[in-house]
C-alpha cells in the first residue's frame, strides 16, 4: 500500500510531461524487483527457526473447516503453497488473486483510477495494465453473508473494492 500510494502521490503531484519517459521506465522496473524480493522471501518460508504458524495460517486453516468460503488474496505470493507447506488442505479453486501472482508472472502494481493522470503515466493506474483482470470480489462481498478482512490495509489505492460494501454498511447503522 504504501509504494502504491507513494507512486500515486508522485504522479498526481511532482510528475512532469519531460520525465514521462524516464517516469515510466523507472515505474517498470519496480515490477520485476519486487518479484525478485518475493520469490527470494517466498523460498524461505516457512522459517526455519520456528514451529509457529503465522496468524494468517490459522485463520485460514479455521476458514477452511467451512463449506461455502472465497480467499481474495491481494499479495501475489502463492497463498495455497504457504497453505500446503503448513499442512493446510485448502481448495485452491477457493484463492482468487486480485492483482495477480508470481506463479503465474500477471502481477498489477499501481494506483487508483484518476481522470487527472493523463500521458503515459496511464499505465501506473492498475486498470490501464497488461495483466488487469476484474473479479467478482464486490459482488461476493455483496452477496457474503460473513465478510472477513484479514491483513489488507485497505488503503486508498484499493478503496475502490470496498467503498460500496462499507456505505452500505453505514447506510444499515443510520
Amino acid at each position: 500500500n504504501d509504494l502504491e500510494s507513494l507512486i500515486y502521490e508522485y504522479i498526481t503531484q511532482y510528475a512532469s510531461d519531460n520525465k514521462q519517459t524516464e517516469d515510466i521506465q523507472c515505474f517498470n522496473m519496480i515490477i520485476p524487483s519486487l518479484k525478485n524480493y518475493l520469490i527470494n522471501q517466498s523460498n524461505n518460508y516457512p522459517p526455519k527457526h520456528t514451529h509457529l504458524k503465522p496468524y494468517a495460517l490459522e485463520f485460514i486453516e479455521e476458514l477452511s473447516k467451512e463449506d461455502n468460503f472465497v480467499i481474495y488474496s491481494f499479495n501475489y505470493t502463492n497463498l495455497y503453497r504457504f497453505c500446503h507447506t503448513s499442512g493446510i488442505d485448502i481448495d485452491s479453486s477457493k484463492i482468487r488473486y486480485v492483482h495477480g501472482t508470481l506463479k503465474e508472472n500477471n502481477m498489477i502494481l499501481g494506483t487508483k483510477c484518476n481522470p487527472l493522470i493523463k500521458g503515459d503515466y496511464i499505465i501506473c493506474q492498475k486498470p490501464f495494465q497488461v495483466n488487469y483482470q476484474g473479479t467478482s470480489l464486490r459482488d461476493d462481498i455483496e452477496n457474503a453473508e460473513i465478510v472477513y478482512i484479514f491483513g489488507h490495509s485497505l488503503g486508498s489505492n484499493d478503496k475502490d473494492y470496498f467503498d460500496d460494501f462499507f456505505n452500505s454498511i453505514i447506510d444499515n447503522i443510520r
